[in-house]
């Protein structure tokens, strides 16, 4: 026999395996990025649809638990008091507008954006109730950051 034939052997029996192991690694994690990404268009896609849901005010200053609801056209201001109903809104073309038309909504997946046609110092985002810990986090790091 020859001196270097069964290390060779020995050598590639053992690398068969672990490139396999390697190979279905990779593929396991490109199924799941692919899943993970294919699931973010499809949620952003439903968010985006309509702007019905609940909305955290970063700037709203309020004593308590207080937050915007859009539902079914309506919005309503959410306090520890009674619901208070603010205005509508409706689409209009291929956007969503509110009753009197001065301002715009863009539902998105994170929350929703509010433009005023009429005075842009206005515009603000809106976070989806439950992420409103990311302007908070966005907020502290801005203020470290200057």
């Amino acid at each position: 026999m020859l001196a270097g034939m069964p290390n060779d052997l020995n050598s590639s029996a053992a690398d068969g395996p672990r490139t396999r192991c390697i190979s279905r690694t990779k593929l396991s994690l490109a199924v799941c990025l692919l899943l993970v990404g294919v699931s973010l268009v499809v949620l952003s896609r439903h968010f985006s649809s309509k702007p019905d849901g609940v909305y955290y005010d970063p700037r709203m200053g309020s004593v308590g638990n207080a937050y915007w609801v859009f539902n079914a056209g309506q919005i309503h201001l959410r306090t520890s008091g009674p619901s208070q109903t603010s205005g509508s809104y409706s689409k209009s073309g291929n956007q969503w507008v509110s009753g009197d038309g001065s301002t715009v909504f863009k539902p998105g997946l994170l929350g929703i954006r509010t433009i005023d046609k009429t005075n842009p110092a206005n515009d603000r985002f809106l976070f989806r109730r439950g992420t409103g810990w990311l302007a908070d986090a966005h907020d502290f790091l801005h203020d470290r950051l200057r």
